[in-house]
């Protein structure tokens, strides 16, 4: 997911939570972002995607992107 999100310029976090959900927190051209979202329901090769959520929040000043452990 990291790879993925740095390779369209996003900036943000992922974090793995403990209910086994992934939580993407991203920031970008609103065409990058849309292009994440749909990675993400193909999902990478060993996941198994049940579903995914998206909402739109407040814009947040990331320097990068960072994997939240």
């Amino acid at each position: 997911t990291k790879q993925k999100a740095v390779s369209l310029g996003l900036t943000g976090t992922v974090e793995n939570m403990k209910d086994g959900d992934v939580l993407i927190v991203a920031t970008g051209e609103q065409n990058l972002i849309s292009q994440l979202i749909s990675w993400c329901q193909d999902g990478p090769p060993q996941a198994s995607v049940l579903k995914v959520k998206s909402e739109r929040i407040e814009d947040h000043d990331f320097s990068g992107f960072v994997v939240k452990r």
